[in-house]
This record gives C-alpha cells, structure tokens and sequence, in this order.
C-alpha cells in the first residue's frame, strides 16, 4: 500500500510527526481501517480503540487487534476500564486512534458523532488531529488520507458540561467533513 496524503494546511504538516500524545480521530469506512492508521502513523506507534463484540464475533480479528494493542471497548454499556486504558495512554504521550462514528460507514458521508472522543481530549487536554480517509478502497491504487490541524479546545470548553462536549463534538463533526 502507497498511501497519499493531503495536508489542509502547514501547520498540519508535522502531525504525522508529532512525538506527543493526541486523539487521531477519523472516519469509518472498512474494517481494515485500523492497520492502516497504525501503518499512516507508524512513527508515533498510537494505538486504537476497537469494537470488543467484532473481536468476540471473530476470534482470528480479536487475536490481530490485541497484538496490534487495541484498546477493546464494551460498545453494550460504559466501559471505565477502556476509559482508563485510553486516559492513561494519553497521559504518558501514547496517540489515541478513534473512530468517532462507532461502527463502519460505507459511504463519504459522516454519521453523527458519538461524544466519547471529545470526552476524552476534553478530560485529558489533549488536542486533536482529524484525518479523513476516503473511502473507495482499490488494490494497487493509492489510498488518499487528508490530515487536518490540530483542534485544541480551551478553557471555554467545560469538562463535565454536556452543552461543552455537545459543542466540542459539533466543532470535531465540522472539521472533519471539511477535510
């Protein structure tokens, strides 16, 4: 694979580069879309949040996502334990993928946003990186990843507000489908 990628603008440019933690937070359109953000952004070794139920459903997956190092969340009910593993991984500097829709999307348009990816930057003031990866998937052709600035969410957004993360979420929603 020979991936292409688009930065909105220069300040997007050192993303891929970036050596502290942050929220990468994408679209999802195919199952493989994991091992492709890990290979993307192979140089800060993130590591991904990922459905439990596919990782029980099929136990060949589930084995590649945990070696991978997937974060397996319990999408059924509030998982603290993948919480915690996703807040202590942002605190020691570990890029987070999310892929704030909460299941595959097929086609380009977005689907709304579930808030768990703001909660997170919000709890742990990290910023975050949208990353738009189209979604028509052709072999020996090369993917397209358009990589946008930074979003950092000041003060202004309250961490246990819902109206705060609602608004967030809005501004994350916006950025990404601008990509």
């Amino acid at each position: 694979m020979h991936p292409k990628y688009v930065y909105e603008n220069g300040m997007a440019r050192g993303t891929r580069l970036r050596q502290k933690g942050m929220l990468l937070v994408s679209n999802h359109s195919w199952w493989i879309d994991a091992p492709f953000m890990y290979y993307v952004f192979f140089k800060l070794s993130p590591r991904c949040i990922a459905a439990q139920d596919v990782a029980d459903i099929n136990k060949s997956w589930g084995f590649f996502e945990k070696t991978m190092g997937c974060i397996l969340l319990d999408r059924s009910g509030f998982d603290w334990g993948a919480i915690r593993t996703c807040m202590e991984c942002l605190k020691d500097d570990i890029p987070l993928v999310v892929f704030p829709e909460g299941h595959m999307n097929y086609d380009d348009d977005l689907l709304p946003f579930m808030s768990g990816a703001v909660m997170l930057a919000l709890m742990t003031g990290v910023p975050v990186a949208p990353v738009y990866m189209h979604t028509t998937y052709k072999p020996f052709r090369k993917q397209v990843y358009v990589i946008g600035e930074l979003i950092k969410f000041d003060s202004t957004f309250k961490k246990a507000d819902n109206n705060s993360v609602n608004l967030a979420n809005e501004v994350l929603y916006k950025k990404l489908t601008e990509l």
